[in-house]
């Protein structure tokens, strides 16, 4: 009879262990999405406000001081911006999840790409043959306007 209870109680403990490492990884799993979501969402907060700050003023070829758009609350401290060759280049290093966020943000937009291989590349893999602005590196993700 005791080891009958013991072999009970093992099996509870089992079982109740596995309910946890699930819900650990799902709370992990929820708060990178958390994370990619925040990120997305400042790229393209950041991409509207250097696009309406364009209507109005001439921005020079070069990186971008990001607190300049006066942006409530400031973006993420790891996106970076620049304009080159009179486009906007906004970029971030890829964090899980990020590009996913970003297509679904931005209505699967086709100006999300990746560098790869030094080059940047549309999510079906094209190269857009664009060269890259200093400081975007292998494995970034990067919204072009």
């Amino acid at each position: 009879m005791g080891y009958g209870i013991a072999a009970l109680a093992i099996i509870f403990l089992l079982i109740v262990g596995n309910v946890q490492t699930r819900e650990a990884s799902r709370l992990i799993s929820q708060g990178s999405q958390l994370t990619a979501d925040h990120l997305a969402i400042d790229i393209l907060r950041l991409a509207n406000a250097v696009n309406d700050w364009r209507y109005t003023r001439q921005l020079a070829d070069g990186p971008l001081a990001v607190g300049q758009f006066g942006l409530v609350p400031v973006t993420d401290s790891h996106i970076q911006a620049a304009i080159q060759g009179g486009r906007l280049w906004i970029w971030s290093a890829d964090k899980p999840g990020l590009l996913d966020s970003l297509n679904r943000q931005s209505t699967s937009s086709a100006l999300i790409c990746t560098v790869s291989g030094g080059r940047l590349k549309m999510s079906d893999g094209t190269d857009m043959n664009l060269p890259l602005p200093a400081g975007v590196a292998e494995g970034n993700v990067v919204y072009l306007n």
